[in-house]
């Protein structure tokens, strides 16, 4: 905890080495499609939509603006993989169309869906490390050796309300939507 508090003037700020250590982790997670803030929790609910929130610690992911990057990166690296490869193909061997249809469009496909998740959590998580587009508190929270809780539980009880769960933020009737 040490790391955190960095600065003589008593703010909570993060060292160069821990920020750094923490986007890696937070990085992984992504790719892995975990939570980037605990690593536990699943961040998809379907193949490609953020869960508002992390089932195990909490941490909102609702803020989350991915938007089109994840399809630009994973065009990028597939492009990047592919094309060497089908001009290699192409002057080394010159195959028939009907070769590189059979060759290319498979591997095309299965790479570009099986990148989209990884490459998405991966932005999901850079987000959220860097406290962009509403992760600001989040940012402030691990800065403040609070990582993980919400700004439910860092609310006073007066604030949440009588029946609001403190993890989550809904009240017990949302609560019993949920699992119904």
């Amino acid at each position: 905890m040490d790391a955190l508090y960095a600065s003589n003037s008593g703010e909570p700020t993060v060292s160069n080495f821990f920020s750094a250590q923490l986007l890696d982790h937070a990085m992984v997670r992504g790719l892995l499609g975990r939570c980037p803030c605990c690593g536990k929790g699943r961040m998809f609910g379907a193949f490609l939509k953020v869960k508002d929130h992390c089932e195990v610690c909490g941490e909102e992911l609702h803020h989350h603006r991915a938007d089109d990057f994840p399809a630009y990166v994973v065009i990028l690296i597939v492009g990047h993989l592919l094309v060497p490869a089908v001009l290699s193909v192409e002057t080394n061997f010159a195959p028939a169309y009907w070769v590189h249809l059979v060759l290319w469009l498979p591997l095309t496909l299965i790479l570009t869906l099986g990148l989209l998740q990884p490459v998405k959590g991966a932005i999901v998580a850079l987000q959220w490390h860097m406290g962009m587009h509403g992760f600001e508190e989040a940012k402030l929270a691990r800065a403040r050796g609070e990582a993980g809780r919400t700004r439910w539980e860092s609310a006073e009880p007066a604030e949440r309300g009588p029946d609001v769960h403190p993890r989550l933020g809904l009240t017990e009737n949302n609560l019993l939507r949920l699992h119904t």
